[in-house]
């Protein structure tokens, strides 16, 4: 088995909760490790429903 490709995603809006973060997250080859937005608690709410970890810069 090969090594989960660990997946960052910078803004946590309308797309990304749409689209991106739904996606990765159920890949079996891809891995959350970070979720981005320049509002904290967006950043955290994806955080808590997707994994990974919360920053803003």
């Amino acid at each position: 088995m090969s090594e989960k490709i660990k997946v960052g995603v910078i803004g946590c809006g309308t797309i990304a909760n749409a689209q991106h973060l739904p996606m990765y997250s159920k890949s079996p080859n891809a891995e959350i490790a970070y979720v981005c937005d320049i509002i904290p608690e967006r950043a955290k709410k994806a955080a808590e429903q997707y994994g990974g970890k919360a920053v803003t810069d």
